[in-house]
């Protein structure tokens, strides 16, 4: 007799799309710290790390000037967007301008790499944190 293997049935979620999110970023007309969780939900990585470079973040969400070019949002702006986003619980506690943190509770994954170290920042995933990316879901595949 053959032996089946069974994934443990997933909880209800809902799918996202990168592109949708990327597209968000530069949106002026949304607030700023909507345009920074914008970031980390278009750039993050299987880890829910969203690494950035110095400055990245500030060009990224900065201002369209006429010539063209961007003005960087201001340090100071970006922090507490950040930390507004932390407080509602919308980014991990460790999150910083040079890495964006999506909090495991809410999201899960079965990308290769979602238990990689975060090579950008000194977050190596917390072994609670890497149960709670895949509850239930140690091995196997959806597709």
């Amino acid at each position: 007799m053959t032996k089946v293997w069974k994934a443990a049935p997933l909880p209800p979620y809902v799918m996202t799309y990168h592109k949708f999110w990327e597209e968000r970023i530069s949106n002026e007309d949304l607030k700023l710290a909507d345009r920074v969780w914008a970031v980390a939900m278009a750039r993050s990585k299987p880890n829910l790390h969203t690494p950035l470079g110095d400055d990245e973040l500030a060009e990224l969400v900065g201002k369209k000037m006429p010539n063209g070019e961007t003005k960087p949002a201001a340090r100071k702006s970006v922090w507490e967007a950040i930390n507004k986003l932390i407080d509602s619980g919308l980014l991990d506690k460790n999150s910083t301008r040079k890495c964006l943190i999506l909090p495991a509770e809410g999201f899960g994954n079965r990308r290769r790499g979602w238990k990689a170290d975060c090579k950008n920042c000194t977050g190596k995933l917390s072994e609670e944190n890497k149960d709670l990316i895949r509850p239930g879901m140690s091995g196997g595949s959806l597709i």
